[in-house]
């Protein structure tokens, strides 16, 4: 039963890879769906059997990798929050697939993109379902590959080539650090597995290791590069440049990487390694600092774009950064929660939007919406409730989760506690103001639709709306339902699979420690937003706003030039030691020219040397052999003692190599110019 919650999926890829010359749409649709019919429900079994009885599903497969003392199994875990993230990845793809048969229909390679669709769920239950960090690494790098293929799906746009090769070489630097994590456990522990590492903190603890003359603790390098990997597939400020233009991809691409699977990657990795994390402070708290800033950062960038789905997305990287700040005051289970939450209102505010660009003909460019309200009633419920949600009004999904993390940052009496509820409450101002700016200029603004275009205007079929009033159901109920399963005191039911010192106190202190005046804060906030852009966007406002402010727009507008600092400040610098002093100098120069030169010299005076004692007599033969018999044991004894270090060190060197081909350079230096000068241009 738990197998197929893995293999199923890989039923769809068979029968629309193989057998689709055989059988027609209809019938391929028919086996997906009820396919899908079938996980969703055995992933909420298996939720209730494993969550509700506080069982752990373990099975393991076969010795995996047998290399001296190192032993890896191939296996699965199945704890509640595997559970959890498998119910969420399931549903939403399964939604996402049939929300697909109708918006892609005319696209001549149909079953290609549901395949790569089916792909991706695939690998990110992998990713969930792994029992140790290198099982773990494969669904990591299968969700990056298949974003990969589905950011570029329509290859003939340039855009959409440019923007995954960002994606793909960006996620890389995450990528590295786990790499490096793994094999910094396979050093010290000689096993991979969740179980062996957190049983062993006590060792890690003990552990040190001299960086630039420092004597630093092993647990926070580990938990320092876990945290790296984490903000590059979550899109973390610094490593989020890569999120918003994936938006080039179609629309169910997006809502599938931004809801459910890509982005909470990086989320179930700091939850999975929460015992590590709660043993390493320093790193928690600049865990709360990341979060904070990219909350608030991407709020203001979204409140300033004119494309909605980048408007979407941007959002998307600030409640990321809501869930980091809940990881970083040790909440994992309310991040966790919000995570939940956050997939189903975020999916259906994705797929609203893909309704509103295929009713324009693909119109994405805000300025050119407005008073669709009379032709898409039903989508505008949608995106309002969506919106709403979002916000975190009362009765919402959102407001359950978002606002819980705000009131523990509020009762955590230190500096990174009251950093992270400025900002988080000034990013809830900015998510009102983007949002109400949505609304209003989609639906309520005087239309500014092309007349070709507003003679197309119709709403989706049933097959699009089936999902949007499926997930508007969800962004109504799960956050009230679940809220005990999550937060509730005293509930048991992440006690197996998430390790947490501070939790509970922070829950009491919440219910009596704070007033209700400030527990009505950020609805207050929220409100504040939705009137301050109401009363902007009169035109004698607008009007001063683009005169005084119009610099600062441009500053916000292009993401704070983020892009124009990676290609003026770091790539020109990478890209000129990369193809000058490396490639030229140290790869050309000195490995293929100076270095074979050096062997070559040695090896003919060592022939030379050795030219008397080659005289054809068989008992000097013998001789020689011996020696270099001997000789080669001690050097492979010598080896094998230092095997595993050799091994890190030339992972590394490996990956530093490979990042500094030039080639690779330049294909990101292209992404990312030509990338900024559309949106400069825009």
């Amino acid at each position: 039963m738990y197998i197929n919650l893995l293999f199923g999926i890989l039923v769809n890829i068979t029968v629309l890879m193989q057998f689709s010359r055989f059988f027609s749409k209809t019938v391929l649709k028919s086996v997906v769906v009820f396919n899908f019919i079938f996980l969703v429900f055995l992933s909420m079994f298996c939720f209730y059997e494993v969550g509700y009885l506080n069982e752990v599903v373990v099975i393991n497969f076969h010795n995996w990798i047998n290399l001296g003392f190192i032993k890896i199994n191939l296996g699965l875990l199945y704890d509640s929050l595997t559970l959890t993230m498998v119910l969420i990845v399931i549903f939403i793809s399964s939604l996402v697939h049939l929300y697909s048969f109708s918006y892609m229909k005319t696209d001549p390679f149909f079953l290609r993109f549901i395949s790569y669709l089916s792909l991706f769920t695939f690998f990110m239950l992998v990713l969930v379902t792994a029992n140790n960090y290198l099982q773990l690494l494969i669904g990591w790098e299968g969700v990056g590959l298949s974003s990969y293929l589905l950011i570029c799906f329509w290859y003939t746009r340039v855009a959409a080539n440019l923007a995954a090769i960002k994606a793909m070489l960006i996620n890389r630097i995450g990528d590295v650090c786990l790499i490096i994590v793994i094999c910094i456990f396979l050093q010290k522990l000689g096993s991979v597995n969740y179980g062996v590492v957190n049983n062993n903190i006590i060792y890690l603890l003990n552990n040190y290791i001299d960086i630039f003359f420092f004597e630093v603790k092993i647990i926070d390098v580990i938990c320092l590069l876990l945290l790296l990997g984490a903000m590059g597939k979550s899109a973390q400020i610094i490593l989020h440049v890569w999120l918003p233009d994936a938006m080039e991809g179609p629309t169910p691409v997006s809502a599938l990487i931004h809801a459910a699977t890509m982005v909470t990657a990086g989320i179930f990795l700091v939850i999975r390694s929460s015992k590590l994390f709660e043993f390493s402070p320093n790193i928690l708290f600049m865990m709360v600092f990341i979060g904070s800033v990219t909350c608030l950062a991407m709020s203001i960038i979204g409140a300033f774009q004119q494309d909605i789905k980048k408007i979407v997305a941007y959002s998307t990287c600030s409640q990321l950064g809501y869930m980091f700040i809940g990881c970083g005051l040790s909440s994992y289970t309310i991040s966790l929660f919000h995570l939940f939450n956050h997939a189903f209102f975020k999916a259906l505010l994705f797929l609203s939007m893909g309704v509103i660009i295929h009713a324009l003909g693909d119109e994405q460019d805000l300025r050119k919406m407005g008073g669709l309200i009379n032709f898409l009633p039903l989508t505008s419920v949608m995106v309002f409730f969506g919106s709403y949600a979002l916000l975190g009004l009362p009765f919402l999904a959102g407001f359950y989760s978002k606002d819980i993390l705000l009131e523990i940052a509020n009762v955590r009496v230190y500096f990174d506690g009251y950093f992270a509820y400025i900002l988080g409450i000034i990013g809830a101002f900015f998510t009102a103001f983007y949002s109400t700016r949505l609304m209003l200029r989609v639906f309520f603004n005087y239309s500014n639709v092309n007349k070709n275009n507003l003679y197309h205007i119709h709403e989706a079929d049933i097959f699009m709306y089936i999902p949007l009033v499926l997930l508007l159901f969800c962004s109504f109920f799960v956050g009230y339902f679940f809220f005990d399963v999550f937060v509730g005191l005293g509930s048991t039911f992440f006690n197996t699979s998430i390790y947490t010192n501070f939790q509970n106190y922070s829950i009491i202190n919440i219910e009596y420690d704070i007033s209700n005046i400030i527990k009505l804060i950020p609805l207050f906030v929220s409100i504040m937003g939705f009137f301050v852009y109401y009363f902007l966007d009169l035109k004698i406002y607008i009007y001063y706003y683009n005169f005084y402010f119009k610099k600062i727009y441009k500053i916000i507008f292009n993401g704070f030039f983020f892009d124009k600092l990676y290609i003026d400040n770091i790539l020109i610098g990478l890209l000129y030691f990369s193809s000058e002093s490396y490639y030229v100098n140290i790869e050309t120069g000195f490995l293929q020219k100076m270095l074979n030169l050096f062997i070559d010299n040695v090896f003919k005076n060592l022939y030379q040397s050795l030219k008397i004692f080659t005289k054809g007599f068989l008992h000097v033969y013998i001789l020689i052999i011996i020696f270099f018999i001997i000789n080669f044991y001690i050097i492979f004894t010598f080896f094998y003692y230092f095997s595993i270090n050799i091994f890190i060190t030339g992972i590394i060197l490996i990956c530093f190599s490979s990042f500094l081909k030039w080639n690779i350079l330049a294909d990101l230096l292209n992404s990312l110019n030509v990338l900024y000068k559309k949106k400069k241009n825009m």
